[in-house]
């Protein structure tokens, strides 16, 4: 029998979010997102073919919002502009 994650002393990954819910967080269109993880604009997973859906570790996404911000205070700018 194989050890789960929790059975070794780690804590279970957070669920992945989809597309809609990042859309949601960063308050734009869904399809915004999906162009900018097609760029590689903001990390994401795509599993399988060309046509399946992108996911987002959740702390990835925060992380990326923080560098997002620092970068953005740096030069007078807004968050995500």
């Amino acid at each position: 029998m194989m050890a789960s994650m929790t059975d070794v002393g780690q804590s279970a990954p957070s669920p992945l979010m989809n597309v809609a819910e990042v859309a949601t967080l960063l308050g734009v269109h869904s399809q915004t997102v999906r162009e900018m993880a097609r760029k590689r604009q903001i990390p994401s997973i795509k599993f399988g073919s060309r046509n399946s859906p992108y996911r987002f570790r959740p702390a990835s996404i925060e992380a990326w919002l923080e560098e997002q911000e620092k970068g953005s205070v740096a030069h007078g700018q807004r968050p995500g502009r």
